[in-house]
């Protein structure tokens, strides 16, 4: 009788129409796709909408003495160029680091850091506004490794030192297990973040 019930809800719902697990299914966007008639989102975009280029750091750590947008403003296209000043409220975006802002104001810690944000009526006349944006950079040292930062107190990346922040994780007694293991490996392991 259970097994009978079962089928009749089976049947009723017709959910066995989607299992697709085991069965060649035709993707409902393949046609499109292979004859370039499918729209992605750069598809989408509309006369009214700017195009934003973001203008980055050259240098891996240097210092922000100004930032001259005014030759960049005259450039026919250009609507506006954006600064940290121009940022209402906090201007963070640092999800581990309070320091990560949006758009640089006074010190760049990395080559790619964003300094200002250029908007246009098109590519062309963004481009040509971010090449006419003029900033003074004081270069300071760089460190480009993490044992060398831990070394160096002579060069702070961040204003509280060179390590970006710290995570203490407590579980267990490991001195207790590494006395009670037959074998323990010692080395130095470099791994991505």
């Amino acid at each position: 009788m259970q097994i009978e019930y079962t089928r009749a809800i089976k049947d009723l719902l017709g959910y066995e129409k989607y299992i697709i697990v085991g069965k060649s299914i035709t993707r409902v966007d393949a046609l499109e796709k292979v004859t370039g008639k499918a729209k992605y989102t750069a598809d989408y975009i509309i006369d009214e909408v700017l195009c934003v280029k973001v203008l980055r750091s050259p240098h891996p750590h240097a210092l922000i003495k100004g930032i001259h947008k005014e030759e960049s403003l005259k450039i026919p296209g250009v609507v506006d160029v954006l600064t940290a000043d121009d940022i209402p409220g906090t201007n963070d975006v640092g999800y581990y680091l309070p320091d990560q802002p949006l758009l640089v104001k006074e010190k760049a810690r990395f080559v790619g850091d964003p300094i200002a944000l250029v908007a246009a009526r098109g590519e062309e006349e963004a481009v040509k506004g971010l090449e006419a944006v003029k900033v003074d950079f004081e270069e300071l040292p760089a460190i480009f490794d993490p044992e060398e930062a831990l070394r160096r107190k002579d060069v702070k990346i961040h204003e509280h030192g060179n390590i970006a922040g710290t995570v203490r994780i407590r579980k267990g007694d490991a001195e207790a297990a590494l006395e009670r293991a037959d074998v323990v490996v010692e080395n130095t392991y470099s791994t991505s973040y």
